[in-house]
Parts: structure tokens; C-alpha cells; sequence
């Protein structure tokens, strides 16, 4: 059986090389920006003529203008894709060390939900093994637990659930609440700030340039790499604490009921 904390490490080292795949497809855009925008109109002309579907695929670029104009929708595009994926690379690091810990400590699974509603097909389906049973208890909590509205909302879960304090500053906590807000929009609203953004905002006493209508990236492209940076350090923080505290969690686990 490979040690708790290898498996807590390995985690760790799985959301590290993910981050990097990002930063790198992140670089290459950026280079792909500077080459585009070193073109001149009639060259980027020249190039869609050359495309093999430009009849079909470029139809809606008419004039200098609209090439202009899908040139930075690319460009946000692009940008949504990259803050999204770090986003959602920071959740997948939060999941699979909530499944690690089910998996090592079943008993902490009681705390999220008692019940073991397991589909009976699952039970007497007779390519069924114990190990997939297992996969569905453990798959299951973890979503109750990170399916919340807030990523804030799910690291305070975790703190409770197994008792740890990560000593996060009110700043990382910020930021990172800002970040999911921040996701949330471009998820739902195409990155236009609407009531409910700026109330969230309030709500958490944090404060703004923007205004309703504008455009989340008016202030994105200025905050992106503190906000990944923060993400990155926050799971430093919680690898390290789970290694350290290995010893804890196995006597307060082999204590419950």
C-alpha cells in the first residue's frame, strides 16, 4: 500500500503539471497574439483566402474592421479558456484529495451523509465489485461537498470535516472568493458583470472598478497571474498540512464510530 502522505504528494504533483500544461498553452497563445499582431490587415486577408474552408469558415469577415473585431474576440476567448482551466485544475486538486481522504478514512464519509443509497443495480449487477461500490460512496460525497456555490464554502467543509486549519490570510481567502466569482461570471454570463456579482462583492465587504455591464476581462487581464499564483499557493498549504497532520488524522479516524 503506497504511505498516505506519497499519495498526498503525488496529488500535489498531478495539479503542479496540469498548472504547468496551462502556463505553456498560455505562453503559446501569447506568441500566436504577437505574430497576428504584427500582420497587417491585407495579410491576415491573405491568409484566411488561403484556408481551406475560408468560404464557409471566415464568410463574416467583409472588410478591416470586422478582421479587427475577431481578432480580440479570439484573444478573449482565449483568455476565458486560460482562467477557467486554472479554476477548474485548482477544484480537481480539491477533489482528489477529498477522495484520498474518504478513501484512507471512510468514517469521516458519515459527516458528509449517513445514508448509503447505492443504486441496487450497482449491488447486484454482477460486474459489479466491491471496488466499485466503494468508487460510488467515496464519488459521491466528494461531489456533495464541492458542488457549493462558493470554492471558499468548500475549503471551510474540508477545515470542519476533518478538523484541520489550513491558516489561510484573509487576503488568500479574498482572492480566491474573487476567482470563483470572478469563474462563476464567465461561466454564466459571458463575463458581463450583472447585480448579483457586485452583491457577492458587498457581501464580503471587497471592492471594484467594475460596474454593471462592463466587461469582467476590463480587469482580468491585471489580476490573472496573482489570482493562479494564489490558487497555487493555497495547495501548497493544504498538501503540506495534510502530510504533517497524517498521524492525527488516522488517531481521530480510528476513534469515531
Amino acid at each position: 500500500m503506497i504511505p498516505f502522505a506519497k499519495q498526498v504528494s503525488e496529488i500535489h504533483l498531478i495539479y503542479l503539471k496540469k498548472t504547468q500544461e496551462i502556463v505553456n498553452y498560455n505562453i503559446y497563445n501569447e506568441y500566436t497574439n504577437l505574430i497576428i499582431g504584427s500582420l497587417s490587415v491585407s495579410e491576415i486577408k491573405k491568409a484566411i483566402e488561403k484556408s481551406k474552408n475560408a468560404s464557409a469558415t471566415y464568410r463574416g469577415f467583409k472588410n478591416s474592421k470586422d478582421i479587427i473585431t475577431k481578432k480580440r474576440a479570439y484573444e478573449t476567448i482565449n483568455h476565458e479558456l486560460i482562467y477557467k482551466l486554472h479554476f477548474q485544475t485548482f477544484e480537481e486538486y480539491l477533489s482528489n484529495f477529498l477522495y484520498l481522504c474518504f478513501s484512507k478514512f471512510p468514517k469521516f464519509m458519515n459527516s458528509v451523509d449517513s445514508k448509503n443509497d447505492i443504486p441496487y443495480d450497482k449491488i447486484f449487477n454482477d460486474d459489479s465489485s466491491i471496488e466499485d461500490i466503494k468508487d460510488f460512496m467515496v464519488t459521491f460525497r466528494v461531489k456533495k461537498i464541492i458542488q457549493s456555490n462558493n470554492i471558499i464554502e468548500i475549503i471551510t467543509k474540508i477545515e470542519k470535516l476533518f478538523n484541520l486549519n489550513f491558516e489561510l490570510s484573509n487576503e488568500q481567502l479574498d482572492m480566491l472568493f474573487l476567482t470563483s466569482l470572478n469563474r462563476n461570471l464567465l461561466t454564466h454570463n459571458n463575463g458581463i458583470v450583472n447585480q448579483v456579482y457586485l452583491h457577492q462583492l458587498k457581501l464580503r465587504s471587497l471592492t471594484s472598478p467594475l460596474k454593471k455591464g462592463d466587461d469582467i476581462f476590463d480587469v482580468i487581464s491585471s489580476i490573472e497571474f496573482p489570482d493562479i499564483y494564489n490558487m497555487f499557493e493555497i495547495a501548497k498549504i493544504i498538501s503540506k498540512k495534510l502530510e504533517s497532520d497524517e498521524n492525527r488524522l488516522v488517531k481521530h479516524h480510528e476513534s469515531m464510530l
